[in-house]
Formats: structure tokens, C-alpha cells, sequence
């Protein structure tokens, strides 16, 4: 039951993080680090989307590894992204740089969230965290609510 601890654990801290970046709604207008995480994050969205698995758990933050195997990951986006089916559009819906998340350390964050629109979901709001890792923007949360 080890592995049922760690994911609760993870979703706990994946249900702090997100509460604290609905919290953060502010657009973040012409900020340039926004502008380059956001790039990094529909580019890692795309693997997302075509389900690959392996491809954009490699691209995503240390902290993402560690609370899931490459394996895990793509079991999860079998499971989970993959019955929405294929996406037909994702329009920004929020983009926050912060400093601050509760339940993480101190650093470089970006909020990012989209409404979305999949083949068999007409309706969902996606979420996605990167944080600067390395001098680069990793993924290191994603939400489909």
C-alpha cells in the first residue's frame, strides 16, 4: 500500500498547488517568462495530446519524476487523457508567474490554465505548473478538471 500512499500524498499536493493557482487568476500579461513557459507547456501538451507518454515525462520537472515512473505517467494518460479523445481547441484562460506556491519550496513558478474542448469532452478547464528548472520551464503539474 506504499504506492497508494505516495499517490495520495501526491494528490493532496496537487490539490494544494491548484488551489493556490486559482487563487492567482491574474493575468500576467506581456511578462516574457510567462510568454516562454507557455510556449514550453503547449509543446509538452502536444505529447500530452498524441499520448506519449515516455516523451513528456522525460521533458518534465525533477519533482514530477519522482512522484511518478515514466510507466505511471503513461497509465495515467491512457486512463485518463486519453477517453477525452482528440483535442479540438485550448484557449488560454489564465498566466501567473509567482514565486510562491503553498506546499512547495521558494522559486520560479508559472501558472498556466486553458479552456479546452476534446472529441468526446465539450467543455473541460486544463491546468498546468512549470517551474524553472535548470534555466529551462518544466512541467511540473497538469490537472484536468
Amino acid at each position: 500500500m506504499i504506492g497508494t500512499r505516495i499517490w495520495q500524498r501526491a494528490l493532496l499536493i496537487a490539490l494544494v498547488v491548484f488551489a493556490t493557482a486559482a487563487a492567482a487568476l491574474a493575468n500576467s500579461g506581456g511578462d516574457p517568462r510567462v510568454a516562454e513557459a507557455k510556449d514550453r507547456a503547449l509543446a509538452w501538451l502536444a505529447l500530452t495530446d498524441a499520448g506519449k507518454g515516455v516523451e513528456s515525462w522525460r521533458l518534465a520537472a525533477n519533482a514530477f519524476r519522482i512522484q511518478a515512473t515514466n510507466e505511471k505517467w503513461s497509465d495515467v494518460l491512457r486512463s485518463v487523457r486519453a477517453p477525452l479523445g482528440e483535442t479540438k481547441s485550448r484557449r488560454p484562460r489564465m498566466a501567473q508567474y509567482t514565486t510562491q506556491l503553498a506546499g512547495a519550496p521558494d522559486g520560479e513558478y508559472v501558472v498556466l490554465g486553458f479552456f479546452s474542448s476534446f472529441e468526446n469532452k465539450l467543455e473541460a478547464e486544463e491546468t498546468v505548473i512549470l517551474t524553472r528548472e535548470a534555466g529551462s520551464w518544466k512541467p511540473l503539474g497538469y490537472f484536468i478538471k
